[in-house]
């Protein structure tokens, strides 16, 4: 059994690879909001400041400053394609080595409470998962968020407290449900009444993930007030009384809004010209 257990969690990251790896290029259909996320990496990468030309004269300042999600994604990304090349199937090869990852360390915290076999059958369902089979064939910033919030459980239970912070506030850093990490680390702290100097250690690593992005808001703290509440329009615009919800943002948001849908196609295309 020994000789069988480190092989385990190869085993249920192969599986991944297996139902992933054929939808690559094929199921989700690219496009979406993938130009979104692609694009401004690439500028990163080439020109050395996040910011995109696909949106431009929809919302303004994005061709320089990039706030409608936190910006710990499109580095890592910019960096991956330091590594691979530009393009959107590299884009989602990044999404599919974070979603290995995250099998792995599911199999690995599983392995924390129970025996191998358990923890590999866990893995392995979630290696096969629809959220997993089809966020880690899209170019988003969900599997790392996961992983990197798996991660610091991983370190937290292991009494890396410091390390566990410095990784949940990279997950925030990446997307906005990254604060669900370090909310769990503080509430187990505060439930086993774990003495202050834990908890302040717990919560350091994640102030500065925090603070890196309130600086680089501040930039322009107008266009980030801009692009937040955009997105915010364009996430109310998924339900039947979108209109009424944003009517209180001012008249470039409402413009936004208004206009997201109309050149969803146009932005995609104009990403894929720029990528080939």
């Amino acid at each position: 059994m020994r000789r069988i257990e480190p092989l385990l969690p190869l085993a249920a990251v192969l599986v991944c690879v297996l139902a992933c790896l054929p939808l690559l290029t094929k199921y989700p259909a690219p496009g979406s909001d993938e130009p979104g996320f692609v694009d401004p990496a690439i500028t990163l990468l080439n020109d050395g400041y996040l910011g995109t030309t696909l949106y431009e004269g929809l919302v303004p300042t994005m061709d320089r400053h990039i706030y409608w999600q936190p910006p710990f994604y499109f580095v890592a990304l910019a960096g991956w394609f330091w590594i691979f090349g530009p393009g959107l199937e590299q884009a989602r090869l990044f999404s599919l080595a974070c979603g290995l990852s995250i099998v792995a360390l599911v199999y690995l915290l599983a392995r924390r409470w129970t025996g191998p076999w358990p923890a590999f059958a866990v893995s392995t369902l979630c290696a096969v998962s629809y959220w997993l089979t089809t966020r880690a064939v899209f170019a988003r910033m969900d599997t790392l968020c996961v992983a990197l919030s798996l991660a610091a459980v991983l370190v937290y239970v292991r009494r890396m407290v410091w390390f566990a912070g410095i990784l949940a506030g990279l997950a925030f850093l990446t997307h906005p449900l990254g604060v669900v990490p370090i909310a769990t680390i503080v509430a187990d702290q505060a439930l086993k009444r774990r003495p202050l100097p834990d908890i302040r250690n717990a919560c350091t690593g994640f102030v500065l993930g925090g603070a890196v992005w309130l600086i680089y808001a501040l930039q322009d703290w107008d266009a980030f007030r801009l692009q937040m509440a955009g997105v915010s329009a364009y996430g109310f615009s998924r339900g039947d009384r979108a209109r009424s919800r944003c009517t209180h943002l001012g008249p470039a948001v409402r413009r936004c809004f208004l206009r997201s849908r109309a050149v969803a196609s146009g932005v995609t295309w104009h990403a894929a010209a720029k990528m080939a």
